[in-house]
């Protein structure tokens, strides 16, 4: 029974991943001008299937009537318009059943003396390459050759070496065909040349010297028709022996030794005069063959992107991008070693020249981050010089730094994180975290801020959900890590910090518990990450401001956060307490209560704008506000405003939250007792009216609370 082409699953994922696909120009809307009762495509399935029927250890005249049936059955339906999709089938089918038979000896073995194999062998193969030019008689132009190749090449990657000789032979009869007729018609742009060149390079490195010696005749033939398209002329129009044996010679005549010197000589050649995307098509053609496990395709592939990044990279600039999809599509596929290595410095080749075109090929790849896109950006750390990695993780900051609110893509920012996590967990980039840390950690906790409430759909079958928060706080454990934040990384994990920091409504808090953490480590650089932050607080928008906002405050206890002007400091706390965020204003309120000592600065005078900035706030944000302004609020002046601030605080004596109701009792004990000391008549009337609702919450059964109601009465 016939088997498939050996390279045809391969192929069809390289027409995805790797080598590029033959096209032919082919209207499948064609195929409607056959009647489905036409007798002849009726007659041609017939005979596919017959043929595929054929054994592939014997051979007699039946079977070789057979075959020349349908090639015959071809050359008629081809006279009307070019080969459709039955019909090709069919010739896929009558080559494969030619190629795929054993050996011509093993034949000969198994028939016995009465049939002579040779010559029936041959005049399949006569009847082959008869049909062929016929075809290309009726239509000598390019997309058709291609057609007819597309339907050889499979085979050329074949495990069997008789079977890659026999499609070498064909593939090359093909191209001779079209380099010696006079009439043949090369397109203008060539399509495939690129392809064509990589498929004969890999022959050249074959270990059967036949098809060495074959491809080199192929690539005379094919150099003849890149002069003729790119109008260089020859001394003859036709390429006759004597123009063929000049070519051998500037192509450099085969050596089975050292077959990779002829690839290099026949790429400079062919290089000069291939177009960006034939060089392109070139490249992706020799990575293509590295998912083939054959030394001898690792040894051309190896020489032919070897060849092109040393010599005509530049070429390839404005196809990066591909170039960079397909090997990552081709690293799918491709489990040996070797082969994976080679595809990896391909492209941390193109990263060295072309370093922003790299990385925003590698973020378009999906989230979350599959192994082989995990090795591209390993490879990139490994091969990088320090200013390549410098320009990297710039390039990886500016994309991280985009308000993905505003874009609608979040998935870009997530594959940077992960990208980030790749590239810090690699020792040789620890100068480059102590360079980027502060800009890097303030730009992961806004991301944290953007992606709370997002959730990304990874399998779009079963819409299984993951949280990205959970990558960006990896990153961030990953930066600790890579700074020699250890103490602090262990007091983070134990703490319920990312817990906090990955609440909606309590962002804020994690970011302030963070910055308190890390004012403690010596490797933080407090004071980069404090002149980072005073541009920083003027930028984005809510959820950019809120995180910047909530560690800059921390910052304040810093010795040298008192040397900064008040337009950065005082000014824009006391503006931040008429913000409309009530998450703005409760931090601004920190922060000044802070700065309450500081020489010079005069807090309490802002204590109504504070006061009045406590309005609308929840609860909780609510006592945690009033909390500080308590511990300016003595002295005569602070008892003008604790008869408001009590009323607020009796509304929340029966909150939803514990720890709201209990905050406000302990509060409103702490203002009747600042009430006392300094105006006790003011107060009286307060106590009074709330002495009822505080007799009533004795009842509660929290004794933490029931405890702190106890504390007023007292008073």
């Amino acid at each position: 029974m016939l088997r498939a082409a050996p390279g045809t699953v391969a192929l069809n994922e390289t027409h995805q991943n790797g080598l590029p696909e033959f096209t032919s120009d082919i209207n499948e809307s064609d195929q409607e001008d056959y009647h489905p009762g036409n007798l002849k495509l009726e007659l041609a399935k017939q005979i596919t299937a017959q043929i595929k029927d054929l054994p592939l250890n014997y051979i007699d005249s039946k079977s070789t009537i057979l075959r020349c049936q349908g090639m015959h059955l071809i050359e008629d339906l081809s006279k009307a318009k070019p080969l459709l999709q039955a019909e090709k089938e069919l010739l896929i089918v009558i080559i494969a059943s030619i190629f795929a038979l054993l050996p011509t000896d093993a034949l000969q073995w198994q028939s016995g003396e009465k049939t002579n194999v040779e010559a029936l062998y041959n005049q399949n193969v006569e009847a082959l390459e008869a049909m062929l030019r016929s075809l290309l008689l009726q239509r000598p132009y390019s997309t058709e050759l291609l057609v007819l190749l597309d339907c050889v090449a499979p085979w050329m990657v074949s495990s069997q070496g008789y079977e890659r000789l026999r499609a070498v032979n064909v593939y090359v009869f093909l191209l001779k065909f079209a380099a010696t007729y006079p009439d043949f018609h090369v397109s203008h742009e060539f399509p495939k040349l690129g392809l064509l060149i990589g498929h004969l390079c890999q022959c050249l490195n074959d270990p059967e010297i036949e098809i060495g010696y074959q491809a080199l005749d192929g690539m005379c033939f094919l150099y003849s028709l890149m002069q003729h398209q790119k109008g260089i002329e020859n001394d003859t129009d036709l390429l006759n022996t004597e123009q063929h044996q000049i070519l051998k010679e500037k192509l450099d005549f085969y050596d089975p030794i050292r077959p990779c010197q002829n690839i290099t000589k026949i790429l400079k050649e062919f290089g000069p005069f291939l177009t960006s995307r034939q060089m392109t098509e070139l490249l992706l053609t020799a990575t293509g063959y590295l998912r083939e496990t054959r030394i001898s395709t690792y040894g051309a592939s190896y020489t032919t992107t070897n060849v092109i990044l040393e010599h005509y990279k530049h070429k390839l600039h404005d196809q990066v991008p591909e170039i960079v999809h397909k090997i990552y599509q081709q690293l799918g596929s491709t489990h040996q070693f070797q082969g994976r290595q080679i595809m990896l410095t391909v492209i941390s080749s193109l990263a060295h020249s072309y370093m922003a075109e790299v990385c925003s090929a590698l973020l378009q790849c999906p989230f979350p981050m599959d192994r082989c896109a995990a090795d591209i950006w390993r490879a990139l750390t490994k091969t990088g010089s320090n200013f390549d990695l410098m320009v990297l993780v710039n390039i990886l900051l500016k994309k991280l730094q985009v308000n993905p609110n505003l874009t609608g893509n979040y998935i870009t920012s997530l594959v940077a994180v992960s990208a980030f996590c790749k590239l810090l967990s690699m020792p040789k980039c620890s100068d480059v975290a102590f360079s980027i840390y502060p800009r890097l950690l303030m730009t992961l906790l806004v991301q944290v801020h953007y992606n709370i409430r997002h959730k990304v759909i990874r399998n779009p079958v079963s819409q299984d959900e993951s949280e990205p928060v959970r990558y960006i706080v990896k990153a961030l454990k990953t930066l600790f890590l890579a700074v020699g934040c250890y103490c602090e990384f262990l007091s983070t994990e134990k703490d319920g910090l990312w817990k906090l920091l990955t609440d909606y409504e309590d962002h804020h808090r994690g970011v302030g518990m963070l910055a308190r953490v890390l004012l403690q480590c010596p490797c933080c650089d407090r004071l980069r990450i404090l002149y980072l932050l005073v541009p920083f607080l003027e930028r984005g928008d809510e959820e950019h401001q809120i995180t910047a906002m909530a560690f800059f405050i921390e910052l304040l206890y810093m010795s040298e956060a008192k040397r900064l002007p008040d337009k950065y400091s005082l000014n824009r706390l006391n503006r931040g307490l008429v913000n409309t965020n009530p998450v703005i204003r409760a931090l601004c309120i920190r922060g000044l209560v802070k700065m309450a000592d500081w020489p010079g600065k005069e807090i309490k005078i802002l204590l109504p704008v504070m006061i009045k900035g406590l309005s609308g706030m929840d609860g909780r944000l609510y006592v945690e506000a009033l909390t500080e302004i308590e511990k300016i609020l003595v002295g005569p002046e602070g008892a003008d405003y604790i008869s408001n601030i009590l009323l607020s605080l009796q509304e929340l004596f029966s909150n939803d939250r514990e720890s709201v109701r209990a905050s406000a009792i302990f509060l409103f004990g702490k203002m009747v007792k600042i009430a006392n000391k300094s105006n006790e008549l003011t107060i009286r009337h307060q106590i009074l009216e709330n002495l009822v609702p505080l007799l009533l919450h004795h009842q509660e059964e929290n004794p933490e609370i029931m405890e702190r109601y106890n504390k007023p009465s007292v008073h």
